[in-house]
């Protein structure tokens, strides 16, 4: 509530990955109203193969931030950050398939229920995640900006 209710998010905020749960969801619902905001939900859909291959080839750089796939945007020099030759890149220890399958097991378990409830209440929309980044941008500002 402190951070929404600060100038910037006046006219509105967006949350990344939040509500995940039944409880964070009926609160963020008292705190919309409360605010006069009404919630619009957006799914970015991936296949389940897809999402495994971006979370377990996901490679950052410690100096730079800069972020690489070993399936989709791989370095120019193996495990090397293109910007930051004398670096190597590190792979976060979440980011295996045990853990992602842990992860989207609690996905379907404790989030995507919440798909169906806005969906319902006809405030979901679906963007199609598996395109070029350009577009998937685009599909979610339109959605976003309407």
């Amino acid at each position: 509530m402190d951070r929404t209710s600060r100038e910037d998010c006046r006219n509105g905020y967006i949350l990344d990955g939040y509500p995940r749960t039944a409880v964070q969801a009926g609160q963020l619902e008292e705190l919309a109203k409360e605010q006069g905001f009404e919630i619009q939900a957006i799914e970015v859909d991936v296949p389940r193969d897809e999402l495994m291959k971006r979370l377990t080839g996901r490679r950052s750089c410690s100096v730079c931030g800069e972020i690489y796939n070993i399936y989709s945007k791989p370095p120019k020099n193996d495990n090397i950050c293109d910007f930051h030759p004398e670096t190597l890149l590190t792979h976060r220890a979440d980011d295996n398939e045990e853990s992602v399958s842990t992860r989207l097991a609690t996905y379907d378990e404790q989030t995507k229920p919440l798909l169906d409830y806005y969906e319902n209440s006809a405030r979901l929309s679906k963007v199609d995640g598996t395109g070029e980044l350009e577009e998937i941008y685009s599909q979610l500002s339109k959605l976003v900006t309407g």
